[in-house]
């Protein structure tokens, strides 16, 4: 049994590689960004392994993710939100879905720019769990991202890792930067695990 759930494992997490080196090579981008992009996330992946073999019983607090995956810019960011411990299977999605809007962040948004910070707040309730991304900073309107075409980045922070969440996910651009929103039920992210996730 314990052999049939690695090999299961294993081959669910090659589908996540091989779907994230597809979609990082796809679309009108230089070899050397898709590079990047592609190890970026291999990282990430990595990363929350090592939380997972870290933490007792194989969940891991959800302010450990999100401070492992901002911590390249610690005067940039804040958070808040109660104590959640993220079940086993929610927390490759989370770690991905925040490498993500950081990377975006790094390269268009809050983090591209001196006085640009960001604030992540979430919060939950007997069937929901709320995660709320704000990015500020002074942004002309001519240079909003949604003027340009949807990247791989995007397809997974708006669909791929919601739907492995069972969520929804959405964002906007105001005048004074990016908002993104992500709900789910809780049992996607906090409570015993479960093979059948």
């Amino acid at each position: 049994m314990l052999s049939k759930e690695v090999a299961h494992r294993a081959k669910n997490q090659l589908a996540v590689i091989q779907s994230i080196a597809s979609r990082s090579l796809q679309g009108d981008v230089s070899l050397d960004d898709a590079r990047d992009a592609f190890i970026g996330r291999l990282h990430t992946m990595s990363n929350s392994f090592d939380l997972l073999n870290a933490a007792a019983m194989g969940q891991v607090a959800l302010k450990d993710i999100v401070q492992l995956e901002l911590s390249t810019f610690a005067d940039q960011y804040v958070f808040e939100g109660p104590e959640i411990l993220v079940r086993n299977a929610a927390v490759q999605p989370l770690a991905l879905l925040l490498h993500e809007l950081a990377t975006n962040a790094s390269k268009y948004g809050a983090l591209a720019q001196a006085d640009g910070d960001i604030k992540i707040t979430w919060a939950s309730d007997e069937d929901e769990f709320r995660l709320s991304w704000v990015e500020t900073w002074d942004m002309p309107e001519s240079t909003h991202p949604d003027t340009k075409p949807a990247g791989f980045g995007t397809l997974l922070v708006l669909r791929l890792m919601p739907s492995q969440l069972s969520g929804q996910a959405s964002q906007q651009y105001e005048a004074s930067g990016l908002q993104y929103n992500l709900t789910c039920p809780i049992a996607k992210i906090a409570g015993p695990d479960n093979p059948q996730f």
